[in-house]
């Protein structure tokens, strides 16, 4: 297509730097026609990729998506969207990547330069909780009530939603 749309995003990026699988993050797009002619509505949509290109074998695509409305020829639509990494989403680090008229739903002059991911990687990680004190009386007797004081600390880089300590007798030290 001669003299048409054309589709891309300028820049993409997010202010958060991890997550766990499940958790939102913002991402910021700026999409721009850089074509002749004005497009017609379209969508962007978001993926995780384990490299800095859009649309690799192992882009695991997220499921929000930005509306675009329309864009007149040269014109640019800058907007956060709120995203969701799928609970299904295996821990790594990974670049946050847009595609400017995901389902091609506009006919462009190219349809190449649609992709773009943040500078920047996102580590999608676990909490990880450590007991780091653990104390009380050295010795009790059957039936009796025993005060425990304890701390957990979170060692890994996603915040730890609602957690249990749980606490049992053993006849030594070990595990």
């Amino acid at each position: 297509l001669t003299g048409g749309p054309d589709l891309t995003l300028t820049a993409i990026s997010t202010t958060t730097s991890a997550v766990a699988p499940g958790g939102t993050l913002p991402v910021s797009t700026t999409a721009k026609n850089q074509g002749t002619v004005s497009s017609a509505g379209f969508t962007i949509g978001f993926s995780l990729s384990p490299d800095p290109v859009s649309g690799g074998a192992g882009d695991i695509p997220m499921t929000a998506v930005r509306n675009v409305s329309s864009l007149a020829a040269g014109a640019s639509s800058t907007a956060s969207t709120t995203l969701t990494v799928p609970t299904t989403a295996p821990t790594g680090t990974y670049y946050v990547c847009g595609t400017a008229d995901r389902n091609g739903a506009v006919a462009e002059s190219s349809e190449t330069n649609n992709g773009l991911c943040t500078t920047t990687t996102l580590t999608v990680a676990q909490p990880d909780l450590v007991l780091t004190q653990l104390s009380g009386p050295p010795s009790s007797f059957t039936g009796a009530v025993v005060a425990l004081n304890s701390s957990v600390t979170n060692q890994g880089p996603t915040a730890a939603s609602r957690f249990y300590v749980a606490f049992y007798l053993s006849p030594d030290a070990a595990i």
